[in-house]
């Protein structure tokens, strides 16, 4: 096999194995024009030409960011350029983020003819980044908005209780939980607590609730021996409020 031989089968193993290669991978000469690149370059890129070798680098990636365009003149000095993440514009206006690595391609005299770009798209983890954030704000708030609540519900000097739709407490403040003797205070939430009223008082209480249900709101000025045996003159005021699953 003669030298030319051997020369052209070197450059056809480099141009398929650079073709085939997993990553994004590019390399042009020293007026960044394609000499060989990856098939992952161009589908990372939305590149849907058969053959891009020959064209400018930037036929494709017209809205570079000066300090793209410095990186790639350091690289031609034979510096080797590794960069931030950073976003831009693909041909198709679609957002891309990417990680760069820019290495000066050499001759075997030491002479620089161009550059290597070894480019990792990393959109979906920068997505998931700001995901993981926004979902940590959200969790922050809702910890933030429940100690709030049970601030003021807390320090609320009224008796407040929240009911489902089966009239079991689900919520009460501990104003309201200390009428009820303490070896019955374990079956408030989640009961109905109706057991520990007299019968028409109990009917009395479902019948607010069932208004509160169907129209909105109720409103009593009510008489009640409550579970400490204290009776105590209230004035009730009853507001149905829909969860999240309402349709």
């Amino acid at each position: 096999m003669s030298k030319l031989d051997q020369l052209f089968l070197e450059e056809g193993l480099l141009t398929l194995l650079i073709k085939e290669f997993p990553a994004a991978i590019a390399i042009l000469d020293k007026e960044m024009r394609y000499l060989a690149y990856s098939d992952r370059w161009l589908q990372d890129y939305v590149i849907q030409e058969e053959s891009i070798v020959g064209d400018s680098h930037y036929k494709y990636f017209p809205n570079l960011e000066p300090e793209w365009i410095e990186q790639h003149q350091l690289a031609l000095q034979g510096k080797i350029i590794e960069a931030d993440e950073q976003s831009f514009i693909r041909l198709d206006g679609s957002e891309v983020w990417t990680k760069r690595k820019y290495l000066p391609l050499r001759h075997s005299t030491g002479e620089i003819n161009g550059i290597i770009i070894l480019n990792e798209v990393t959109t979906d983890k920068i997505r998931l980044q700001k995901l993981s954030t926004e979902l940590q704000k959200s969790n922050d708030q809702l910890i933030y908005s429940e100690n709030f609540k049970d601030l003021i519900l807390e320090n609320n000097p009224d008796f407040i209780f929240v009911k489902d739709s089966d009239f079991r407490i689900v919520l009460a403040n501990q104003n309201f939980i200390n009428m009820y003797p303490e070896e019955k205070r374990n079956k408030i939430i989640g009961y109905t607590t109706l057991e520990d009223y007299q019968p028409a008082e109990a009917d009395a209480f479902l019948a607010m609730d069932k208004q509160a249900f169907a129209e909105g709101s109720s409103e009593v000025l009510e008489s009640i021996v409550f579970p400490d045996r204290i009776r105590r003159i209230l004035q009730t005021k009853k507001i149905r409020f829909d969860g999240p699953d309402k349709q």
